[in-house]
């Protein structure tokens, strides 16, 4: 079966079975343009004569359409091209054109953008048709397929800048500006890359240049979007006011057992970069995350996502970062994000866009359910062996009283599975043998009253 290769997005190309066609005269290749765009379709003909001599056709538009269809058909092969009694037909599938390739995968661009625009973007070769076909061309198809592919650019450059990779898109724009020089949008990136890359004169460099370009070309001055970006390079800037990274906080209470938990996420963080510590509330979660993080060698920074407006804010506050600041590349830290089960969406989208930005950052998170980002490993943490829960149970109750006797009937919660359960929880009413003590001095209001510090910093 023979096999059509129709390349329109650049110099036109034609390869039958693999191997180069040439088509014979302007004409033929805009009559094979023309019928090409509507792969598969009749295309009428007072269409085809629109293509071929714009406003200018010739008397007999069938007999000098014929001409040239007998002339394609001898390049291509008598089955490719169809007569119907409208018009001609391209007898290709949507797959042998590169133009229908590219519009289809912007009008349907899927669950990966970036990707399926990488994909588009790949088939374009340089300037629609590599010619002037006719004035119906220039002024109708190549004008729409170049919009649509600086329309593709500009999002696949907004997407990477949201993912903190737009920096290495600096070229690629100052390449776009120089082609296209009087679109605004393309600048308006350009110079906001730019500043946010510290390249603050660069910047206004680009800006004058545009500036005298608009005036000359247009008698024009650029738009308020440009003048608002001008005047923020030329702005004096106040001293940075840029705060160190949130160390995690020295807890005020003893940290009991889990040295085998320890161990266990410091094997973990070696062999992935985002481990996500889950368990029911009151489990220990978020202590054991800042015992790990206080103890780990390298800089460790402490993300509260329970008190931030929103999870990149969060980041952001913790580590200091100024307003468009990203966390650079190189750097080598331990990320702890808090409490990630109300944002666990965004919690999981933020922490896949600085794993894939910084490869040497770690992040250890805290959640009651998986963040279900490609690559976190989901340590579920156990429940507190008994005689380790008791010890911690005596430390904090000896904090509210502080002769809270060591030879109490506590022990007794090793024979009730019950009171057991209530001993490594919030406490609901105190375990039995406590509350039965004749020597103990402190009141069971008493040793309620730590019902916080046992689901908080008392884990």
């Amino acid at each position: 079966m023979l096999r059509l290769d129709i390349r329109l997005l650049g110099p036109l190309e034609i390869c039958r079975d693999g191997r180069p066609v040439k088509l014979p005269g302007r004409k033929v290749r805009a009559l094979l343009a023309a019928l090409a765009l509507d792969g598969g379709r009749t295309v009428s003909f007072d269409t085809l004569g629109r293509a071929l001599w714009h406003v200018d056709p010739p008397e007999r538009i069938r007999g000098s359409l014929q001409t040239y269809a007998g002339r394609l058909r001898r390049a291509l092969g008598d089955d490719v091209l169809v007569t119907e009694p409208s018009g001609y037909r391209l007898d290709v599938p949507a797959s042998a054109v590169d133009v229908l390739r590219f519009r289809e995968l912007l009008d349907a661009p899927g669950p990966d953008e970036l990707r399926t625009l990488d994909a588009a973007l790949s088939l374009w070769r340089g300037d629609p048709f590599g010619e002037s076909l006719s004035e119906w061309f220039d002024d109708h198809e190549a004008p729409a397929l170049v919009e649509r592919y600086l329309s593709a650019c500009e999002r696949r450059i907004d997407l990477e800048a949201a993912s903190g990779d737009h920096l290495t898109r600096i070229p690629e724009l100052q390449e776009l500006t120089a082609r296209h020089s009087l679109r605004e949008t393309l600048w308006l990136r350009l110079l906001s890359t730019l500043r946010d890359a510290g390249r603050k004169a660069e910047a206004l460099d680009r800006y004058e240049a545009l500036r005298s370009h608009l005036a000359d070309e247009l008698g024009v001055d650029p738009g308020p979007e440009l003048q608002a970006i001008h005047r923020d390079l030329v702005a004096v800037r106040r001293p940075s006011t840029r705060l160190p990274p949130k160390s995690p906080p020295h807890d005020l209470t003893r940290f009991f057992g889990r040295d085998a938990e320890l161990a266990r996420l410091d094997r973990l963080l070696q062999t992935s970069r985002l481990v996500t510590i889950a368990g029911p509330p009151g489990a220990g979660k978020t202590r054991l995350s800042r015992e790990y993080a206080a103890r780990a060698a390298a800089g460790a920074v402490l993300v509260e996502l329970a008190s931030a407006p929103t999870v990149a804010a969060g980041i952001a506050s913790a580590l200091g970062l100024e307003p468009g600041e990203t966390i650079a590349e190189s750097a080598d830290l331990l990320l702890v994000l808090d409490n990630c089960e109300h944002v666990a969406a965004a919690a999981a989208q933020q922490a896949e866009q600085i794993l894939a930005a910084c490869p040497a950052v770690r992040i250890l998170a805290t959640s009651r359910v998986p963040l279900g980002t490609p690559g976190e490993h989901v340590y579920r943490l156990p429940p507190m062996k008994p005689a380790t829960a008791i010890a911690l149970f005596t430390d904090r109750a000896r904090l509210v009283c502080g002769d809270f006797p060591l030879r109490t009937r506590v022990t007794s919660c090793r024979r009730s599975a019950g009171a057991w359960t209530r001993c490594r929880s919030p406490l609901s009413s105190p375990p039995p043998g406590v509350e039965c003590c004749p020597r103990t001095r402190c009141s069971i209001a008493s040793l309620l009253s730590f019902r916080a510090s046992m689901a908080g910093s008392g884990r």
